[in-house]
């Protein structure tokens, strides 16, 4: 049985990012519980770095957990260790004020790439479904029980 090319499924992967795109939109028109991209001042950085204990950079991803008049109160995805060394995921949230954010992003599918990696997926899956009934000789003809070919 041939496997498929690792080289081809390596480069799978970045694709399965591709299927989201962020979009800038108003503060006031993301729904609460979507998943948002927040660029933030300097300053915003600075004491958020300060308040995590850990760098923050000028973007921060995380939930929309409420929106307010003056901030936003997001969670952001964090890791705890336990003791046996294992990663549990868990949530900080934070509030941000609105004097802070430069803008702010919302995740949304996008059809047209998820569609192509759909597409990719099944021509492999094709592909592999043929090379597993297809003969030496190129027949379609699948080998003969006991055969060794």
């Amino acid at each position: 049985m041939k496997r498929p090319n690792r080289f081809v499924v390596v480069l799978a992967f970045p694709m399965l990012a591709a299927c989201y795109s962020y979009t800038t939109v108003p503060i006031d028109s993301v729904p609460v519980q979507s998943a948002v991209r927040v660029r933030i001042s300097g300053t915003l950085s600075d004491s958020l770095s300060q308040q995590l204990g850990r760098d923050e950079d000028h973007v921060v991803e995380g939930e929309l957990v409420e929106r307010r008049s003056d901030a936003i109160l997001l969670a952001l995805p964090n890791s705890l260790v336990a003791p046996d060394g294992s990663l549990t995921p868990t949530y900080q949230r934070v509030m941000l004020p609105q004097s802070g954010i430069l803008d702010i992003e919302i995740r949304k599918l996008n059809r047209w790439k998820t569609g192509g990696l759909v597409a990719l997926a099944a021509s492999v899956v094709g592909y592999i479904a043929v090379q597993q009934f297809t003969k030496d000789d190129g027949s379609l003809t699948p080998n003969k029980p006991g055969s060794n070919k």
